[in-house]
């Protein structure tokens, strides 16, 4: 009787221990695929595939059925094999409740410490159409940079589509990053590179001085891809290496370079003056074990890339880190390594405090390896994101410039002026690019108008403001440069200033007196009436999405959005930035798509066609005219006084709404919270 119970215990043994091992397979392949344990972003369910597909149980009239029904299909998936790290696999789901949408999304299959992990979902919308697939491995030259990416291209739908017939061709791209918590997680191409730009290491060179002629085996294991090596490295470099430092009778070092995964910084730290760079690397390298030949090549190479902005803060990665996420295994093992690698970073001011490390200068013994390499950030406060201009002086914005010239190492520029405009009323970004010459630095200028010129003065000829590329910003020669402000050139005697002129004279004969000083104010008044709308309008919006995303006790977007409210509420009615024009907008729908989710600030104006079937109140959503179950949808978040009073039910209208908020919601399916600024009959 013994022997049968032990029978059947390793009977079953056997029966479970597959079960188990297939919810963390090892191995990534067609089967784990089309039978993985995975998660649902709709429903947030998770399901078990079996060759590819799931679905539950439904029985004609059970109601309990219908209520829980789901269907989830695996509609197309690829398994890519990057350069320098593991396969993974992009799989393509949809999930159906039962009812005609089918909601597709987007996830990533990666190896973990050897075993099949998903990441997070990304939603792509309803009833999309997917066509294509591929993979693009990432590359670095000296002009680009590019991760490893994923393209997606799909049918999504316009505005005019119905639901079941998607015609817009779109190109998605996709990639995966590992986060702050070191976990992978799948992001748009374009979130990747806002919230985790690639730390490249520049330039690590790696010096071996064994104690006798000898091969030597170096493997290198960083947390990213290896991008550029000399010489050619496959897997490992077997080299022969001599005691005077020679590799293989002709390479002074082992050089690479490598794009990593994440970046870790100490708090300690140094913010040196950029003329000061030479002396500072003089007196702090030795310390650090760097030798005088060693510490030659280091300045050869960093004082030729350091350049561009006044001060420079530098921070030395902690040997944890590179240990974790730039290791080298060296055969035979050395009995000294050291290892240099500093972080840079471009700044305007010094004023930032920051602690410096204790340095405990190593000694040297036996067999020694030497490392040194820096990767280059410049500011983020330097970057000119989506960019207002500014043509006339008391706009603030990207500098329309009236000329430009640039002789003798010397910048001039020529800008609108109401006479109180010089060098502190402009930002100049200094960036330094990429390179048409290896041994010839190219930058990118950048002049920024900060603050508004609000003086009187009636200047013509404009305001030229003159730079000195030395004395100024530190750029020496040899040197490229390319400016991004756009140049409008004229003269005083062009049409510009006649009409504006007479534009002024003009408008000054209507409103003399004090007839002309109640019209101004009451223009005013009534301005500053819809501007408080629409600010009311928009903080109705934000808090609207406060109270959704606490119920899903979704924290992080709560706490985005209160940011997002404080800064709208600090915001004075009368400066409440509104569009010019709500009548002829025409607002570029690519753009719209693009917008990232939350307040529009300032708001998209949009005319559109609406029926009128009931009483319009704030909270409701308006029917738009060709609107179907899956939208577009246009929450009303205000609506103008005169609007109210004109609207009748059973109407079509034609209206001019000003777009305050796009909602999260899945695919490019307009949905937004809008104010009503203006209505006429069709």
């Amino acid at each position: 009787m013994k022997t049968f119970k032990y029978l059947i215990i390793c009977i079953f043994l056997l029966m479970v221990q597959p079960a188990i091992a297939s919810e963390s397979p090892d191995t990534l392949n067609e089967e784990t695929i089309k039978n993985f344990r995975y998660h649902l972003k709709y429903s947030g369910q998770i399901v078990t595939l079996k060759n590819g597909e799931y679905k539950t149980q439904l029985r004609p009239g059970n109601e309990e059925d219908i209520k829980n029904y789901i269907s989830v299909k695996i509609e197309k998936y690829g398994i890519f094999k990057p350069n320098f790290s593991l396969p993974f696999a992009i799989v393509i789901l949809s999930e159906n409740f039962g009812g005609s949408g089918v909601f597709f999304e987007i996830t990533a299959l990666v190896n973990e410490n050897g075993k099949i992990v998903q990441t997070n979902s990304i939603k792509l919308g309803d009833r999309v159409v997917v066509k294509d697939l591929k993979f693009q491995p990432g590359f670095v030259t000296f002009r680009d940079r590019e991760r490893d990416s994923i393209y997606l291209s799909l049918l999504t739908h316009r505005e005019t589509d119905p639901s079941c017939c998607p015609t817009k061709l779109e190109m998605l791209c996709f990639t995966l990053v590992r986060d702050e918590n070191k976990e992978i997680k799948l992001l748009t191409c374009e979130e990747a590179d806002i919230k985790y730009p690639l730390p490249v290491v520049k330039k690590p060179a790696l010096y071996l001085y064994p104690t006798t002629n000898q091969k030597v085996k170096v493997v290198l294991l960083p947390k990213g891809r290896i991008t550029k090596t000399i010489p050619k490295y496959k897997d490992k470099w077997i080299v022969s290496a001599s005691p005077n430092g020679l590799i293989d009778n002709k390479y002074p070092y082992l050089f690479y370079e490598v794009e990593l995964d994440s970046i870790s910084l100490p708090k300690e730290g140094w913010i040196v003056k950029t003329s000061d760079l030479e002396n500072w690397f003089n007196n702090n390298l030795p310390k650090l074990g760097l030798s005088h030949k060693e510490i030659k090549d280091f300045k050869e190479y960093w004082l030729n890339e350091l350049k561009g902005y006044p001060y420079y803060k530098i921070r030395l990665l902690s040997q944890d880190f590179l240990d974790e996420n730039m290791a080298v295994k060296i055969n035979p093992k050395p009995d000294t390594f050291i290892r240099v690698i500093f972080y840079f970073e471009g700044t305007y001011d010094n004023k930032e405090k920051l602690k410096e490390p204790t340095i405990k200068i190593p000694a040297r013994k036996g067999f020694s390896v030497v490392e040194w390499g820096g990767i280059l950030k410049t500011s983020d406060k330097s970057d000119v994101k989506s960019p207002h201009y500014s043509f006339f002086a008391e706009e603030k914005g990207l500098l329309v410039l009236r000329s430009l010239s640039i002789e003798n190492h010397k910048i001039k520029i020529r800008v609108n002026t109401n006479g109180c405009t010089d060098k502190n009323s402009i930002n100049v970004i200094i960036k330094k690019s990429s390179k048409i010459d290896p041994k010839v630095p190219d930058y990118e200028i950048t002049f920024v108008r900060e603050k508004a010129d609000n003086c009187k003065a009636f200047l013509p000829d404009g305001e030229v403001i003159e730079y000195d590329l030395k004395k100024d910003f530190n750029i020496e020669i040899p040197y490229t440069l390319k400016v991004n402000n756009p140049v409008i050139p004229f003269t005083k005697d062009d049409p510009y200033f006649t009409i504006v002129k007479v534009k002024e004279e003009v408008q000054e004969e209507i409103i003399k007196g004090e007839q002309g000083e109640f019209i101004r104010g009451a223009i005013q008044e009534m301005i500053t009436d819809i501007r408080r709308d629409i600010k009311n309008a928009t903080i109705y919006s934000i808090q609207q999405e406060i109270k959704r995303y606490k119920k899903s006790s979704e924290v992080e977007k709560v706490k985005k959005l209160e940011n997002e409210l404080h800064k709208i509420k600090q915001i004075k009615d009368e400066d409440f930035q509104i569009p010019e024009d709500f009548g002829g907008a025409k607002p570029n729908f690519e753009d719209l798509i693009n917008l990232s989710f939350g307040p529009i600030y300032p708001c998209r104006a949009k005319q559109t066609e609406i029926i009128v079937d009931k009483k319009i109140s704030v909270g409701d959503i308006v029917n738009v005219k060709g609107m179907t179950k899956s939208g577009p949808f246009y929450h009303v978040a205000g609506i103008r006084r005169d609007v109210l009073e004109k609207i009748q039910v059973g109407k079509t209208y034609k209206v001019s709404l000003c777009l305050v908020y796009k909602r999260e919601y899945f695919g490019f399916i307009p949905n937004y919270y809008v104010y009503l600024a203006e209505i006429n009959k069709e």
